[in-house]
């Protein structure tokens, strides 16, 4: 994995837009040269420029998030030769990537909250510790921002539905705020939840596909797994 030094501030600023982010700083006028950190476009635009960067040729072994880059392959040599690939296209663009963060030739690496090796996709512990450490929510917004946290990992629960469900009605505008008995033991449950995840597996191409449903009242759902040499249910999806 690699993450790029101060990302925003790689990609300069066309002349006609730079006036638009002008400051006053006693009594003197600044305006920025490169995409500042919180205006409105910054994101999007700093992705244009990634993808312009990379283009696609690397789609098969490279994914990127912003200034997240993520490289997989298959051995040591392979890569390395993906990424004298990379290094030589952000070395072209001018993109300069902060050592200190990078991992090279591991194998496994956090990414975006995850954790990815060769078995497959797992939470980041550490991602998951913060749900665990919270404080149950005293309003709406806090409580969110809780489920916000709680569907990103979603993908790895297999009840996610059944403990959110107390939830529904809390987070209706028109409801006065109203924190039970009940919704403390829904929230227990579901921090509980994340102790145990699933983790899911890296499919098997030569393997068949097995699908199972289930549904109720209050949600329904479904597991795509694969079934190994030794009678092992690797999970795909959920």
């Amino acid at each position: 994995t690699l993450d790029l030094t101060s990302g925003y501030w790689q990609v300069p600023l066309e002349q006609s837009s730079r006036p638009y982010t002008a400051f006053l700083h006693r009594s003197t006028l600044y305006q920025f040269t490169r995409i500042p950190f919180g205006l409105k476009t910054a994101g999007s635009g700093f992705i244009r420029a990634m993808s312009l960067a990379l283009g696609n040729e690397f789609d098969n072994f490279l994914t990127y998030y912003i200034d997240d880059l993520l490289i997989a392959s298959q051995d040591e040599r392979e890569h390395l030769h993906h990424l004298n690939l990379v290094f030589e296209r952000l070395r072209k663009f001018n993109f300069t990537i902060k050592l200190s963060k990078a991992k090279l030739f591991e194998q496994e690496v956090p990414f975006l909250g995850f954790i990815l090796s060769c078995k497959g996709i797992r939470p980041n512990d550490e991602k998951l510790s913060v749900i665990r450490d919270l404080s149950p929510p005293k309003n709406q917004t806090e409580l969110q921002q809780f489920l916000g946290i709680c569907n990103y990992y979603r993908q790895f629960s297999v009840t996610h539905s059944k403990f959110i469900d107390p939830f529904r009605t809390s987070l209706k505008k028109s409801i006065s705020w109203n924190w039970t008995e009940m919704h403390d033991r829904a929230f227990s449950a579901l921090e509980n939840n994340f102790v145990k995840c699933v983790h899911s597996s890296h499919y098997d191409s030569s393997r068949p596909f097995r699908l199972q449903t289930d549904g109720s009242d209050v949600g329904i759902s479904g597991v795509l797994y694969q079934v190994d040499e030794n009678d092992n249910h690797n999970i795909i999806s959920l």
